[in-house]
């Protein structure tokens, strides 16, 4: 629900990136959070260990592990028709956006 100054509810979708001076915290607590939250979706990117996790709510309301496919694309449950390939986090040299934008589709 929206209100004036900020949003009631629990997101669809939560995205947590690892910061070095709280890597326990973004692990493992703000997962537990979320899932307390009745997130849908959550996605935790860290960029110390290139390491990409995405968890879906089962139907026991539990924050479960969701893999890749054999293309190594991760498909949103929560987002329709949105994919990425996690390796695009980790590339030397950062993709161009607007092909990007053409392999998901978007334009």
């Amino acid at each position: 629900m929206a209100k004036r100054s900020h949003l009631e509810g629990s997101p669809d979708l939560a995205i947590e990136i690892v910061s070095p001076d709280s890597i326990a915290r973004d692990w493992r607590e703000k997962f537990l959070e979320y899932e307390a939250a009745g997130v849908k979706e959550y996605w935790i990117i860290d960029p110390l260990t290139d390491s990409f996790e995405a968890s879906v709510r089962n139907a026991e309301g539990k924050l479960m592990k969701t893999g890749l496919n054999p293309e190594g694309e991760f498909h949103s449950a929560i987002v329709p028709e949105f994919w990425l390939k996690p390796e695009w986090f980790w590339q030397a040299d950062l993709p161009d956006p607007i092909q990007h934008l053409r392999v998901l589709g978007a334009i």
